[in-house]
């Protein structure tokens, strides 16, 4: 294990997630999470029945882009924001919940002080 500052996109696939306005959805209509940017019950604000097109894939990371929320999202899920993204580790055989339970602790430290409401993350900020 090498120990350093990296890049999200060194060590992450990072995504945009869909975007699911929550004037379109019927709270409590299915058994999908629908994610919101809030550290409450693991971002899950509902769980909806929507079009499939539209599910983002679990066993991932989730940023609340707008206010910088980490969650681990083990099964597949709606998000309400396009400002949100999903981290997939690129060494697909690390990924355990408890590597990312580690890899959310360290991007925290690492990044919280950056981002804040006025400065949100994005995909294109970390490709830089």
């Amino acid at each position: 294990m090498v120990w350093g500052e990296f890049k999200l996109v060194d060590i992450f696939n990072v995504k945009n997630t869909f975007n699911i306005l929550s004037k379109d959805i019927k709270p409590n209509s299915g058994s999908t999470p629908y994610l919101s940017a809030s550290r409450e019950n693991n971002a899950v604000s509902s769980y909806i029945s929507y079009n499939e097109k539209y599910i983002d894939e679990g066993n991932c990371i989730f940023i609340g882009g707008k206010i910088f929320v980490l969650t681990y999202q083990e099964a597949d899920f709606y998000s309400n924001d396009s400002h949100n993204l999903c981290l997939y580790l690129k060494e697909s055989e690390k990924t355990t919940k408890l590597n990312q339970f580690f890899m959310i602790t360290c991007i925290e430290k690492g990044l919280q002080n950056k981002y804040s409401w006025g400065n949100s993350i994005s995909n294109k900020k970390n490709s830089k």
